[in-house]
């Protein structure tokens, strides 16, 4: 029983270190990242960085992340820097959907599509059909759902993309 307890408690402890250890180097992250941002002076790297700020705010900060990409939308409109644009509204919507409101998380979601698929880089436009069946699980629409992730399994495969026919596959699963 003792010995138990001891393996529960180091169990915890060690749990406990690690996301301490996980979170402080999101923040650490995040503090190096705006000072690349603060120290750039490429509009195009500013908005690259803006993302990347946001994408690591997601699980965190979802407020802030959503200052970010909103600021990175419009800089990337403004200099017509169709990647970041596309980028920025995953971003957005991926924070949406992290911040439960999945009506404006499949708005954005498609908007980006959108623009992936006029970009012509399928491995973005995939990867966004797999989150927007995440959104359609989370509402409940499970038929719809199933046609999102059926059609990112079909790019993927046509990729040969190994991670994402994985994860897909694992979201069929539980679907």
């Amino acid at each position: 029983m003792y010995y138990k307890i001891i393996n529960i408690l180091s169990i915890l402890i060690f749990l406990f270190a690690f996301s301490f250890v996980g979170g402080q180097e999101k923040e650490e992250s995040t503090e190096s990242l705006k000072l690349k941002l603060s120290q750039s002076k490429s509009e195009k790297q500013k908005v690259d960085l803006m993302n990347e700020i946001a994408s690591v705010l997601r699980y965190s900060q979802i407020g802030k992340g959503l200052e970010y990409a909103e600021k990175a939308l419009e800089s990337a409109d403004k200099i017509s820097y169709k990647e970041g644009s596309a980028k920025s509204l995953y971003n957005i919507g991926a924070l949406y959907y992290y911040k439960g409101d999945y009506k404006l998380a499949l708005e954005y979601y498609n908007h980006s599509k959108k623009i992936y698929n006029q970009l012509k880089n399928k491995k973005a436009a995939s990867n966004i059909e797999s989150a927007i069946g995440s959104v359609y699980f989370s509402l409940g629409q499970y038929g719809k759902a199933l046609e999102s992730y059926n059609s990112a399994l079909r790019q993927y495969e046509a990729d040969h993309n190994l991670v994402g026919i994985a994860q897909v596959k694992d979201n069929i699963g539980t679907l």
